[in-house]
């Protein structure tokens, strides 16, 4: 395991390589680090932060949002230390998984939290995480965070040309038969989701549910790649991939 040197590293050194800012910054040292693995830090709250003016009156205790927060950003600081400081991925929360709180967090109290990656899925990574106090475990479960390209990759013609340049490297690969790209691994559940109205029926009312579906963004050659059969209209140019265009393809699902 690497340590840092010293041993502990405070909040205000470069933010633990977090995105993230005060007051959004829930963790105070790293204890230990094993770059891209694993981290141990410490945390603590004050009496005096606001929340627990209303969580609860005369009754001070730690959200469990926020300790979970702490805990996603222990995953953040060990997925982050795999790479160079200045081209870091930003690592966004993705999901929270089987989390279970076992015991009452009160401000003062110190928090132990760790964080050691379980599994990768393309872009996905997966932590095992807990959170002590005293040695006994108040919280546990999984984080799953979604790496986004960094500094190096910090607008889209930057993305879409790196994307572009590996596919082709890709396709001239012994065996490689097809390579297309998405930005959320598929049939995992992941993405956004978007509203839509259908052209020629009514609009959905303010206080109606609207019609959502989940949405993915993918290049041309994705749905070869994937041996999925184009039924009706056409798919994506590569002009409209770098262009951005809102060019669609829909399943049959949400056709019918």
């Amino acid at each position: 395991m690497i340590k840092d040197e010293p041993t502990k590293r405070e909040e205000s050194d470069h933010f633990l390589g977090l995105p993230h800012r005060p007051p959004f910054v829930f963790v105070k040292e790293i204890v230990a680090c094993e770059p891209g693995v694993s981290a141990e830090c410490e945390t603590e709250f004050s009496l005096d932060d606001p929340m627990f003016a209303g969580h609860f009156p005369g009754d001070p205790l730690v959200p469990g949002v926020i300790l979970t927060e702490a805990l996603a950003q222990t995953a953040g600081i060990a997925a982050a230390s795999a790479h160079p400081e200045n081209f870091r991925p930003r690592f966004l929360l993705s999901a929270i998984r089987q989390m279970k709180f076992l015991r009452a967090v009160r401000p003062g109290q110190k928090i132990i939290l760790h964080a050691r990656k379980a599994a990768t899925v393309g872009e996905l990574l997966q932590f095992e995480v807990e959170a002590k106090i005293d040695n006994e475990t108040v919280a546990v479960g999984q984080i799953v965070l979604n790496a986004l390209p960094g500094a190096r990759y910090n607008d889209d013609a930057k993305r879409i040309n790196f994307f572009t340049q590996a596919l082709e490297r890709m396709q001239t690969l012994p065996g490689v038969e097809a390579a297309g790209a998405i930005n959320y691994t598929p049939f995992l559940g992941l993405g956004t989701r978007t509203g839509f109205d259908i052209e020629g029926r009514p609009k959905s009312l303010p206080d109606q549910a609207m019609n959502s579906t989940g949405v993915c963004v993918t290049d041309q050659n994705f749905f070869r790649a994937l041996q999925i059969p184009l039924k009706r209209g056409r798919l994506f140019t590569e002009q409209e991939v770098r262009e951005k265009r809102n060019v669609i393809v829909i399943n049959e699902a949400l056709a019918k």
